[in-house]
């Protein structure tokens, strides 16, 4: 009874919030949903297909607001939660975020209040194999002995490896950052401008369109903080150092070959 009452109450309360979709740190989608009560542990979650109990820490932490049951007819009143002590993040992991972040570069498509989408990109360095030729034709005919020259066509090729920038593509991102240039936003970003940064890769990050259709896409943040946050939650994904560019890119190269042929066509018929 105590069972069917709280559903009675939340299909009631449903009436006064509008429900989603929520998709959890996981991957979890719960359709029409909405988080009706959370702890320091778990969060209770109201969707088309009845309740469930998840950990907090799956749930968007913008989702954990205030339970719609509080000072609800008949329910009990508790008294208010204290605010969760701040996480402590250790130093090392302090230290392995920093050294993780990487820098990334692209072109904005879309400017939001809270930071851009971006088709976001790196830079390696990769070893390439170039190959080279080269052709030098000459009359070796000494001038004046004869009218009909005899061409001698010399072709050298070789191949060289050398140690040269490509770009790495992350696809269509958003990036939390701040969205002007200059302090006071007089210089706001805009659409088609080049935007690059120190990011870290965070997550998911989604929202619905102006048709109501929802859109997700990996989340990259210039804010230490957030990752520092995050990565303490996430130890496994903390990305290990990029690569340094080389100073002096090596370049090798294979021995010249090349190729002597001779032709009696004229060189200006």
């Amino acid at each position: 009874m105590a069972f069917a009452r709280i559903v009675a109450l939340l299909l009631l309360g449903s009436t006064w919030v509008q429900a989603d979709d929520i998709t959890l740190t996981d991957g979890t989608v719960f359709k029409n949903a909405k988080v009706i009560a959370h702890n320091e542990k778990s969060a209770t979650i109201s969707f088309a297909d009845g309740v469930a109990m998840v950990k907090v820490d799956l749930v968007p932490p913008l989702l954990l607001q205030e339970p719609i049951l509080k000072n609800f007819p008949g329910t009990a009143v508790s008294a208010p939660m204290a605010p969760a002590a701040p996480m402590e993040i250790s130093s090392k992991i302090k230290e392995a975020t920093d050294k993780g972040a990487m820098q990334a570069s692209g072109i904005v498509l879309e400017n939001r209040a809270d930071g851009v989408v971006v088709d976001l990109g790196t830079i390696e360095w990769k070893q390439v194999e170039i190959p080279h030729r080269e052709e030098k034709t000459v009359n070796i005919v000494p001038e004046g002995l004869g009218h009909t020259p005899v061409n001698q066509t010399i072709v050298s090729k070789w191949t060289s490896t050398e140690t040269v920038p490509t770009r790495r593509s992350l696809g269509t991102v958003f990036v939390a950052c701040k969205t002007s240039t200059a302090a006071d936003d007089d210089e706001a970003i805009t659409q088609g401008t080049p935007w690059s940064g120190r990011v870290w890769h965070v997550g998911t990050y989604s929202n619905l369109d102006d048709d109501g259709v929802r859109h997700t896409c990996d989340r990259y943040t210039t804010y230490p903080k957030e990752a520092y946050a995050y990565f303490a939650a996430h130890p496994g994904e903390i990305p290990a150092r990029p690569p340094a560019p080389p100073t002096n890119p090596e370049t090798t190269q294979t021995p010249v070959q090349t190729s002597t042929s001779l032709s009696t066509k004229p060189m200006n018929p």
